[in-house]
């Protein structure tokens, strides 16, 4: 095998597994969360479509890359179509797991959150959105946080101003929309082949976008007003705030989008369906753990300050000790607290009213935050971490359901003997 192909994917392999496991969850989700099935497969592509050129930035060798005796034209080949084959081998599966479960419902619990077609196209134009948005993005900005953002941001914006523009139409809007985000994806495309064939060794001239100089400011209130002169330990915890740039971005975002659900769902409700998907907004907020635990570990080694860290004279135990606690701390109060206070103010679905619920979010958040920040000492950076914090859980799940259907089948298979 060509070495470049093998190299190629080597750097595809962990977050193609990860996409390949997410299509498979609609097996084994449970009845009151089947909704997450689209959402989680398409979070799932969208790291992979930020993985053959988030790699590159991450490790440094992106220049080199581009440095190779070799057109440029055969690199853009190899990269689109490997990571065009594995979208579309990932989008594949799960429209075949989404097939064979609408045809068992009595086995896999399916909601009706639409047909086949439906469910099938809309995870198809996240894969589309994922491809196009994670190649142009990650070559425009040179960051994968970044770019991640950029990626997920630019197509609900333009969703969301459509949606504004059509109003109350009825008819062709779901047309008109997915037609418009195509055009996006096409046009990204052809605009990352442009940036890769023409891209030089430097950053962007526009400079790289990032909030380096306001680091962890908006969580400076969590840091008990600390003075110019710090205790080593209120130091500790100031800086784990810091480190938490990328979530200073996302909680914005996260309250946008659950009040635009709650508004849309307390003013324009359309049916049950639609007031179904609508209930699981809460789970948007099930990102803030994901993203605080992923960045805590990894971000230290792509920053080179993990060594400078384990260096400081503070036990190494009561340092893990207080960065687990800040990661399960902020992770469990943006992902169970917040769309839980969102909720109640705004007068939102039984569901989601009640002390049950309000535990049942922060065991979720908790149990999320932990494991993204297991994966993240074992990542050198945030999207290697992504990749195996979705793993992970994705891979347990489907082993305790198939654990739970075999030990219950064999239960009634028992009772039927008996009798």
């Amino acid at each position: 095998m060509n070495t470049l192909l093998r190299k190629e994917l080597r750097l595809l392999l962990p977050a193609w597994i990860a996409a390949l496991a997410a299509a498979t969850v609609p097996f084994w989700l449970g009845r009151d969360f089947q909704g997450l099935a689209v959402p989680c497969f398409g979070l799932a592509a969208l790291f992979l479509g930020l993985t053959p050129f988030g790699q590159e930035m991450s490790w440094g060798t992106f220049g080199l890359l581009l440095s190779q005796p070799e057109k440029r034209q055969r690199f853009w080949r190899l990269k689109a179509g490997l990571l065009a084959l594995a979208l579309l081998s990932a989008w594949a599966l799960f429209a075949l797991c989404w097939w064979i479960g609408s045809r068992h419902q009595d086995r896999w619990f399916f909601l009706n959150f639409g047909t086949f077609a439906d469910v099938a196209g809309e995870a198809g134009l996240l894969t589309l959105l994922a491809f196009s948005g994670g190649l142009w993005s990650t070559l425009l900005l040179r960051d994968v946080t970044t770019a991640f953002f950029a990626t997920v941001l630019a197509p609900l914006t333009i969703f969301g101003a459509l949606i504004l523009c059509l109003g109350g139409s009825e008819g062709g809007s779901g047309v008109i929309i997915s037609l418009v985000l195509g055009v996006y994806a096409v046009a990204g495309f052809f605009a990352a082949r442009r940036l890769f064939l023409g891209a030089e060794d430097v950053a962007w001239t526009g400079g790289q976008i990032s909030l380096a100089t306001g680091r962890g400011r908006p969580f400076r209130w969590l840091a008990f007003g600390f003075q110019e002169r710090r205790g080593p330990w209120s130091a500790l915890i100031f800086k784990e705030l810091q480190l938490q740039e990328i979530t200073v971005i996302l909680v914005p975002l996260l309250a946008v989008l659950h009040l635009a659900a709650l508004a849309a769902r307390h003013f324009d409700p359309e049916g049950p369906a639609r007031a179904r998907v609508l209930d699981f907004a809460v789970f948007l907020w099930m990102v803030a753990p994901f993203v605080v635990g992923c960045v805590a570990v990894a971000e230290e080694r792509r920053y080179n300050t993990l060594e400078g860290f384990l260096c400081l004279p503070v036990r190494k135990r009561s340092q893990f000790a207080l960065k687990f606690a800040v990661v399960m701390a902020l992770g469990t109060v943006l992902g169970g607290v917040v769309p839980w206070v969102l909720e109640n103010i705004a007068g939102g679905n039984c569901l989601w009213t009640g002390p049950e619920p309000l535990l049942t979010l922060m065991a979720v958040a908790a149990g999320i935050a932990a494991v993204s920040f297991f994966a993240s000492t074992m990542s050198r950076g945030m999207l290697q971490g992504f990749t195996v914090a979705l793993l992970f859980p994705i891979l347990l799940g489907m082993a305790i359901a198939f654990l739970l259907e075999k030990f219950s089948y064999g239960a009634e298979a028992g009772r039927y003997g008996s009798g």
